[in-house]
């Protein structure tokens, strides 16, 4: 009986050893390195549902998807890429997963190198931009230019249409202004003494390890020349960072002030909106709206949940509650916008518990 006792203390003590250990894994923060494997974890031992995860991948892949990665506290538990001819490829990795322009998922990579520079004391966001760039960068008066400031490009607050032709008085009108925002990039390589690609390299791309990140100058014409050529799992260490609080492996990359400023409502007039990043926070409306208008709300997402999103349903997801970042890659989805948000996010809840 003393035995018996012994063994089953024992083996109590084993239990609760390895039941400590594994905790202690899935709550320390993981951060992938620069080169060599990424760690994962295996759908199961996190309690998902696998069929429910192949039937998600499923969907992604009939809805125009080329990558889908799935990252939770920063460890890779799925990753899927497809080839499609209506996708062009700027290039591929050694492992022959796409690199892609990623169209708008740029302006929450800018609002990170903003962030940089305000911390260094190089930018002033309540400046007006021409202080930077110079006047007669839009088509405002000087005096009308001289009171749009970085914060207004950042919130898409500037007053200016496509044409950057005045239409409101800055900081008095919400709208998506991929012309106003490319100024940005002006104003960063300004204040750095340096073009965009070093700037991104020295500033950031290289601290978080982004290995296959760069800008490339787009041949089509549009109101922004420049586009950023990467990868999913480069993208997904944007949204580590963010999720992160802007701290990589010991050391304040973006500081943390900014980071919750940035995915924050930056202004009253889209609550949605905050500094390049969306918040599909359906209790920042205080109902269950939709997508609609200026407003991008997802109500079958986690309730705390920011997002990049680009052109094609380029994604990422950060949801700090489930300690989760998705990206996805690939083509417009048909049909009512927000549609494979909503639908994508109905089908991950049946694979978390």
């Amino acid at each position: 009986m003393k035995r018996i006792r012994q063994t089953t203390l024992l083996a109590t003590v084993v239990v609760a050893v390895a039941t400590t250990a594994t905790a202690a894994h899935a709550q320390s923060p993981y951060f992938p390195r620069t080169s060599g494997r990424w760690a994962t974890s295996k759908p199961e031992s996190l309690g998902w549902n696998r069929g429910a995860l192949d039937e998600l991948f499923d969907y992604a892949r009939r809805e125009k998807s080329t990558a889908l990665l799935i990252i939770e506290n920063g460890r890779i538990v799925a990753e899927r890429y497809w080839q499609r001819g209506d996708v062009p490829r700027v290039g591929s990795t050694p492992e022959g997963w796409p690199i892609e322009d990623v169209y708008s998922l740029q302006k929450s990579f800018i609002s990170l190198l903003v962030g940089i520079a305000t911390d260094r004391g190089l930018l002033d966001r309540r400046a007006p931009v021409s202080k930077y760039i110079g006047v007669g960068w839009s088509r405002a008066s000087r005096d009308g230019e001289r009171q749009i400031t970085i914060n207004h490009l950042l919130s898409m607050t500037s007053g200016l249409n496509d044409s950057l032709e005045p239409v409101a008085p800055a900081g008095s009108r919400w709208y998506y202004n991929t012309a106003a925002y490319s100024q940005l990039i002006r104003v960063l390589a300004a204040v750095a003494h340096k073009d965009v690609n070093k700037y991104s390299a020295e500033w950031l791309t290289s601290a978080i390890g982004m290995s296959q990140t760069r800008w490339v100058m787009r041949q089509a014409p549009g109101p922004n020349p420049y586009g950023l050529a990467t990868t999913a799992r480069d993208m997904a260490r944007v949204g580590l960072l963010v999720l992160r609080n802007g701290s990589w492996l010991g050391k304040q990359v973006v500081s943390r002030a900014y980071i919750r400023e940035a995915v924050a409502p930056s202004q009253a007039l889209n609550p949605t909106y905050g500094l390049l990043w969306w918040m599909v926070n359906r209790q920042v409306l205080g109902g269950d709206q939709d997508s609609t208008g200026d407003f991008y709300v997802v109500p079958s997402a986690p309730r705390d949940m920011v997002a990049a999103l680009g052109a094609g349903d380029r994604k990422i997801y950060v949801v700090p509650s489930r300690n989760l970042v998705i990206v996805r890659f690939g083509a417009e989805v048909d049909g009512a916008e927000g549609r494979f948000d909503r639908e994508f996010w109905e089908r991950l809840s049946k694979v978390i518990p």
